[in-house]
């Protein structure tokens, strides 16, 4: 008996592991992805607490066309969007500025990457600001983010979950997210995150979530203003 806990062990291990690559593979190797996502996080920094609720939009579709959208509760006509119809881009800011210009390899990707390890909004916002830098380079945003320590977590409901860590730099996040056993869709995902003097933690849920379906070119159309 001794000798077969090893084993068993190991086989938990790679059943975990399983499982948290098939929700990225989901997501990954669909046609097409829409769903409606929205984000409550609690941030507190030097004493000071900060509250931040967003909601949006996402539109993928093979050949590297995207449409996400994302605005905040307190500034509702101030949403952050990038538009790729595979050869042409546009970010518009929170401040309404607008810039135009070449596609970037890859973006589909990131998002996608985004869906299945967390974090939508950090994803729109560090390619929003690569691009306004002109840095229209490619990002190996499985290399930039790194995942760890997969792990089983305590089932909810007719869910399970899976807790795990993703490593950037010097910074570790960990997250817990909750997906359906059928069809390796996320439902939510909760997040922790602490450094020096800096702390956040918050959910991200997935709603509507649809792959493969038909969504028409015009939906990643640039607009001429």
């Amino acid at each position: 008996m001794v000798m077969l806990l090893p084993l068993v062990a190991i086989f938990f291990s790679q059943s975990n592991e399983d499982d948290f690559w098939r929700i990225e593979e989901t997501i990954k190797t669909a046609k097409s992805v829409s769903l409606q996502v929205r984000k409550e996080s609690t941030i507190t920094e030097g004493g000071k607490v900060h509250s931040i609720k967003w909601s949006g939009s996402v539109l993928l579709k093979e050949g590297n066309k995207l449409n996400v959208s994302l605005t905040e509760a307190d500034a509702p006509n101030s949403p952050l969007q990038i538009i790729c119809n595979h050869k042409d881009i546009l970010v518009r800011d929170v401040d309404s500025t607008v810039l135009k210009g070449q596609a970037v390899d890859g973006l589909s990707n990131g998002v996608r990457l985004a869906i299945s390890r967390g974090q939508v909004d950090f994803w729109l916002a560090d390619a929003a600001k690569r691009i306004k830098e002109g840095n229209n380079q490619s990002v190996d945003w499985k290399a930039r983010f790194k995942v760890a320590n997969i792990r089983v977590g305590e089932p909810d409901s007719n869910l399970k979950t899976l807790t795990y860590d993703v490593k950037s730099s010097d910074d570790t996040i960990h997250f817990r997210v909750w997906y359906d056993s059928e069809t390796y869709k996320p439902i939510k995902r909760s997040y922790e995150y602490k450094k020096d003097q800096l702390s956040a933690k918050g959910v991200e849920f997935y709603g509507s979530l649809t792959l493969n379906a038909e969504i028409p070119d015009s939906k990643f159309d640039i607009p001429s203003k």
